[in-house]
């Protein structure tokens, strides 16, 4: 499939195609293994919906994926969507060792330009993707279009804490001390020195549950993560 790229969009699929191998251990390190609790939060939030087809966006190695297709009864089929086929390469291979695996369908896609039909399916998750959007706005679009009436959007994304002493923590560690382990365990500083600067500038809190609704959602509502280091981001088509 030909995927449409502007500079960002290529920029990001390089990167992640550079540090796929390295991605699943350097998410457990840089947060503590807090990443997985996480997403537990977006399992918990679908389970009251039971959707049966899930789309997971930015589905990079494909974390998501596994626990969808291993803990959410509902789920009869789910795709997966990422510009890296580095990445994707990773999740097939996961996908494929996992005995629990639903029907996956993984897709090298450009997730502001989804082939998906419109309103094809019940839920959306989007964990720890979308400030790499070059338009988020136009990627909640599309989510909203191909949700069915009703479905439920999750989005899990980090953020910066907003009390002072956290923020002041956060700093020296997002700025100075990922860089550097992205340096000595991954050889590539330049895409852990990317990952502060995309938190930094992905609208958050207030202003990110106002561009949900803005892409047509309702029922926008947020909720944070110990520490204040990640948000869940929740709505309705």
């Amino acid at each position: 499939m030909s995927v449409s790229l502007d500079g960002k969009s290529r920029y990001v699929r390089q990167m992640f195609d550079r540090i796929a191998g390295h991605y699943d251990s350097m998410n457990r390190l840089m947060t503590g293994g807090m990443d997985l609790a996480w997403r537990w939060q977006v399992i918990e939030h679908l389970a009251d919906y039971a959707p049966r087809q899930v789309a997971d966006l930015a589905c990079g190695t494909g974390d998501m994926i596994l626990m969808l297709s291993r803990y959410l009864p509902s789920v009869r089929e789910i795709v997966g969507v990422d510009l890296s086929e580095g990445m994707l390469a990773v999740a097939a291979e996961r996908v494929k060792r996992a005995k629990y695996a639903v029907p996956v369908m993984l897709s090298a896609e450009n997730c502001q330009e989804l082939s998906l039909a419109s309103q094809s399916v019940d839920a959306v998750t989007c964990t720890l993707g979308i400030r790499n959007f070059s338009d988020p706005l136009q990627g909640l679009r599309e989510m909203h279009r191909i949700l069915r009436p009703g479905g439920a959007l999750a989005i899990l994304e980090l953020s910066e804490p907003r009390e002072g002493l956290l923020r002041q923590g956060y700093n020296i560690y997002a700025k100075r001390l990922i860089p550097w382990i992205g340096q000595l365990c991954a050889h590539d500083r330049s895409a852990y020195s990317y990952l502060p600067a995309s938190i930094t500038a992905m609208p958050q809190r207030e202003e990110m549950t106002a561009l949900i609704r803005r892409a047509g959602f309702s029922e926008v509502q947020y909720k944070e993560m110990p520490l204040g280091i990640c948000v869940l981001y929740t709505a309705e088509a």
